[in-house]
């Protein structure tokens, strides 16, 4: 007798009901994929098998190697971070290259403007580096077989993209001059950071630009792409042919294999800007909080006036994230990459922001007091949500086991009440109903992956903010020798707080496997927000 099972992805399969099973009772492997475990009987034997689980987990070697391994990879995107944040550093270093003024004699407009052309100088020049390793895995059709050079990639993007750099570098140039001649006139008008907004507005067509040249050079000019796109075009023609219809599948058998290239139709500029808009939202929001508030002065209030900034800061990260989350499952974002520009950009900015704030404390003892509140404040989130992810989950499932049992249980007893002349109709009736708990348990699967997905994206967030975080203090305040202390804290808070995080955070069952393929994105990503982060201290401290 056939049954159905659920496989691992949601798909329907056959399987033999095994010989034991007695006849006059209903059994399905789906329920065996559901049933709970003997441990959840009572909650008292559930808790300590979790625990046990959890003690077991923190002594095996492989965890705390497997986190040591990740925390390499964050140290090493730190480090890079610093490389990078030292090239805007020197430019400011160097003063006003349009008025060639030293750095301590410029005007506000002159500073806004330098400090306008620099960071986006620099933001192309990171984006543009963070295609190249994706170029370089490709089969361009004119090399034939053999692998393309850096050389030969640099080449091929600099010139899909020079007009689109050219272009966002004139218009930030130009709109830069207009507000800083209105910050003159005006001189109000500097606190609201326009140049902020003018920033966002011009460096997300940029980044529209290069994305849409590199994908018609990967479907134009590429093996893979070709490939992919007559597959598309057999699925498209495919999907066309009316079964039954005899003249049509004549038709297009008469026409044979494709003769032309398939070509790919790129999407318009305007649109793709468009649509890429709402997801620049969020670090942008978070981008003008910091932006205004380095203009408060609020290192130089009292520590009531402190600890509510830092209260503030953490409420208003949260608030982003949620906001953040609640984009993504409405959405139906899969995407690791859309996920870590969602949450990640505003955590490291709002957190070096407000780090940034505590080293430039005179009062060393309320440094170092901050500096490791904010570290147990940070590990006590990070466990505190992970364990709240786990018992969602967990939550979810049970609903599911308590659906499906029920449904099954139902079948079993119509299978048993039922005469054998109409075992026909129950069975009827019992495919009808398995499609729907396959549906159900492969839509589970779907939500389970995507707020695990979220959940390692918002985590790798705040481990890579971190370090970058401390790569922009290393920057910014390396020339104050009185906060080198209380730096040197900080790093060491930091690599101690995200190692025992990484731990707590597998030890409970986080999975990492969604964010293991993202490193040169990850690596570029806060490169960009370390310049971010550069520009605006820069501002906090010059102005």
């Amino acid at each position: 007798m056939n049954r159905t099972r659920v496989g691992r992805e949601g798909h329907l399969g056959d399987d033999r009901v095994p010989s034991e099973i007695n006849e006059g009772q209903y059994s399905n492997p789906l329920v065996y994929a559901w049933e709970p475990r003997a441990h959840t009987t009572s909650q008292q034997s559930f808790v300590s098998h979790e625990l046990g689980n959890i003690f077991k987990r923190l002594s095996n070697r492989t965890t705390w190697i497997t986190a040591l391994k990740m925390q390499a990879v964050v140290v090493r995107n730190a480090a890079e971070s610093i490389a990078c944040a030292w090239i805007p550093n020197a430019l400011y270093a160097l003063g006003n290259i349009f008025s060639g003024k030293w750095y301590t004699n410029q005007s506000r407009s002159e500073l806004l403007v330098a400090n306008t052309v620099y960071a986006s100088i620099t933001f192309c020049s990171i984006v543009f580096i963070s295609f190249l390793p994706m170029m370089l895995s490709l089969k361009f059709t004119v090399l034939f077989e053999s692998r393309p050079t850096i050389w030969f990639c640099v080449k091929r993007l600099m010139r899909a993209t020079w007009a689109i750099f050219m272009i966002t570098l004139l218009l930030m140039f130009g709109v830069s001059c207009l507000i800083a001649y209105l910050t003159s006139i005006a001189p109000w008008l500097f606190k609201l950071k326009l140049e902020c907004c003018a920033d966002n507005v011009f460096l997300v067509g940029y980044f529209t630009g290069i994305t849409r040249a590199v994908k018609q050079i990967y479907y134009e000019e590429t093996q893979q792409g070709g490939e992919r796109l007559q597959l598309k075009q057999r699925k498209s023609r495919k999907s066309k042919i009316v079964p039954g219809d005899s003249a049509n599948v004549a038709f297009h058998a008469q026409r044979g294999p494709f003769k032309a290239a398939p070509r790919y139709h790129t999407t318009t500029f305007w649109r793709a800007y468009l649509r890429g808009l709402p997801m620049s939202l969020i670090p942008f929001v978070a981008g003008l909080f910091v932006h205004v508030l380095s203009q408060q002065r609020i290192a130089d209030q009292g520590n009531t006036v402190l600890t509510s900034f830092v209260v503030a800061g953490i409420v208003f990260k949260l608030t982003i994230q949620e906001f953040a989350k609640h984009y993504v499952f409405k959405k139906r974002v899969r995407s690791a990459r859309v996920m870590c520009v969602l949450v990640g950009i505003p955590t490291v900015l709002i957190d070096t922001q407000t780090r940034i704030i505590l080293l430039g404390i005179n009062s060393t003892q309320t440094a170092v007091a901050g500096a490791i509140g904010m570290a147990l404040v940070e590990i006590s989130l990070r466990a505190g949500k992970a364990v709240l992810v786990m018992w969602e989950i967990r939550h979810h499932k049970n609903m599911h086991t308590r659906r499906t049992n029920s449904i099954l249980h139902q079948t079993a007893a119509s299978d048993m009440f039922i005469h054998r002349s109409n075992r026909a109709i129950v069975q009827q009736a019992t495919h009808e109903q398995r499609p729907s708990l396959s549906t159900g348990l492969a839509d589970f699967e779907i939500w389970r992956r995507q707020v695990q997905a979220f959940h390692t994206s918002e985590l790798n967030a705040d481990i890579q903010s971190s370090d970058t975080e401390t790569a922009v203090e290393a920057n910014t305040i390396a020339w104050r020798l009185s906060q080198l202390k209380i730096l040197g804290l900080q790093i060491a808070v930091e690599i101690v707080v995200d190692y025992m995080s990484i731990v707590l955070e597998m030890v409970i069952g986080i999975e990492f496997d969604h964010v293991k393929n993202l490193g040169s994105f990850l690596a570029a990503l806060f490169m960009i927000a370390a310049i971010m982060n550069i520009t605006i201290s820069i501002g906090y401290y010059l102005s």
